[in-house]
């Protein structure tokens, strides 16, 4: 079957249109940069218009359906060049019919300029050639999207924006305690495995009462049952006397549906955060969001050797911690969850980088997950001005202590 086809578009001459759906990061086509024109004086007028294109400073005949490929500044796909092989990919979901468009201004140094037709709500009026010459919001969106060798070519603009971005994004720094609950006990998992499980107590509200005593504000509820399709009912009722206590709760895990989101928030939770769901279907985080505001709503992202997994961290998607945490910032979610699944529950040290690079290419407000083990740690995730930080087992086996680190983190 046909992935697309070119047929004539609404914003300019003829466009490239897909004939099927594309998911977030699926390949749409592969642009060959290899059709050299040595001679600029055998190119016509239409030529240059139509099917050129400068690549390595060498003049590239682009073949159909590539040279179709419209402007918009709200795009929805992007490039990647390897060995002269340009491929396309979608940057979100891309239903059947829809045109398939990128903003010709992403890896663009030139200083060219001309009206945009795009008609988006995001259009801007006029193309700049130079992505430097972008607004600013329009940057830090494209940055997970420039291409390595536009990157190596201005490395000093790229450092530069990225220290503005970082700058401009460091939120208020909060220390969430952990309580996993399983069957209405808390337990911790060692790498999301089921089968490697440790139980620390059977009474959540006792737990939730020595957090608040060593001066929480937060606690971070996850519901392991809900997560691996278990009864989670011994555990609704453990948040219900986790809420008692006082403090402000996040709560998540097998939060797949409007009543799942319903029933915690309702029960008094601040925020729900959505794993699965959030991947596979993201017509409920737009719902979610539309029905208690972004400030109610996050998204839980595990991340095992660089893919995002679901199902209780179980299965792998194709998806990578950029691709995901785009998607979400674009849907309007402020809140973000990011464990590296590898370091959870077995106390190597947290993944400061990645979560520094989820949080400074899409501005969501990131809490590290997965390995703190230390006062070390809390330390440098605070430091890198990062939202917050979840800590569990090492508060359970004495490792660290929750009023020391609070006190860090003021």
């Amino acid at each position: 079957m046909k992935n697309f086809i070119v047929k004539p578009s609404g914003v300019q001459g003829k466009g490239v249109f897909a004939v099927r759906n594309f998911r977030q990061g699926e390949k749409i086509l592969e642009i060959d940069d290899s059709h050299i024109v040595y001679d600029e004086a055998t190119l016509t007028d239409d030529d240059w218009k139509y099917n050129a294109d400068v690549v390595d400073g060498k003049i590239v005949i682009m073949q159909e359906p590539e040279r179709c490929i419209n402007h918009s500044c709200a795009p929805n796909s992007y490039t990647k060049t390897t060995q002269q092989i340009r491929t396309l990919f979608a940057m979100r979901d891309i239903a059947a019919g829809e045109e398939i468009t990128y903003d010709y201004a992403i890896n663009g140094d030139n200083d060219g300029a001309f009206p945009c037709q795009c008609g988006t709500t995001r259009c801007r009026k006029t193309y700049l050639g130079n992505y430097f010459k972008l607004p600013f919001d329009f940057q830090r969106e494209y940055l997970p999207y420039l291409e390595d060798w536009f990157v190596q070519a201005h490395k000093d603009e790229i450092e530069a924006l990225k220290n503005t971005i970082s700058r401009q994004t460091i939120p208020p720094f909060t220390i969430f305690p952990a309580i996993d609950l399983r069957n209405g006990k808390i337990v911790r998992l060692a790498q999301g495995d089921p089968t490697r499980q440790t139980t620390y107590g059977d009474d959540p509200r006792a737990q939730a009462e020595q957090f608040k005593a060593e001066g929480a504000d937060w606690i971070h509820v996850i519901n392991l049952s809900g997560a691996f399709g278990e009864d989670a009912q011994a555990n609704l009722k453990a948040l219900e006397a986790i809420l008692s206590v006082g403090l402000k709760v996040e709560f998540g895990g097998g939060i797949r549906d409007e009543e799942t989101i319903r029933i915690p928030l309702e029960m008094g939770a601040e925020r729900v955060f959505l794993g699965t769901a959030a991947i596979q279907n993201p017509a409920l985080v737009d719902w979610a969001i539309a029905r208690y505001g972004p400030s109610r709503i996050a998204a839980d992202i595990g991340v095992r050797d660089g893919q995002v997994m679901v199902k209780g961290w179980q299965e792998s998607t194709p998806l990578t911690m950029l691709e995901a945490g785009n998607r979400f910032r674009a849907q309007g979610l402020e809140w973000c969850v990011l464990t590296d699944v590898r370091r959870d529950g077995v106390g190597t040290g947290v993944s400061v980088d990645s979560a520094v690079e989820l949080q400074t290419a899409t501005s969501l407000k990131v809490v590290a997950s997965g390995g703190v083990s230390s006062l070390e740690d809390v330390i440098r995730v605070k430091k890198a001005g990062l939202a917050g930080v979840i800590i569990g087992r090492a508060l359970y086996e004495g490792k660290l202590s929750l009023e020391k680190a609070l006190l860090e983190s003021v």
